[in-house]
């Protein structure tokens, strides 16, 4: 809940509706399950070290933060 209100503190989030706001939470945290996902099933690459730790490390993010964008712009994207 603090969360929310906090965004609502934000001015250009202050003018978009509530549904567009519950997107971007939704999107958010849809994105940070799928990142999840793919952190447990590289789980074995990270046991490896080195290498293959860090390449398993980049690979979750990237996939949050596509995830997150995508999801974003599809909230907040041209209408």
């Amino acid at each position: 809940m603090a969360g929310f209100l906090a965004l609502l503190r934000v001015p250009s989030l202050a003018r978009e509706s509530v549904a567009n706001i519950l997107l971007f939470i939704g999107g958010v945290a849809i994105a940070g399950g799928v990142g999840g996902v793919v952190y447990y099933a590289t789980d074995g690459l990270r046991t490896g070290g080195s290498w293959r730790k860090t390449l398993a490390n980049v690979l979750t993010l990237l996939v949050y933060c596509f995830g997150a964008l995508v999801l974003i712009y599809l909230a907040f994207g041209p209408r």
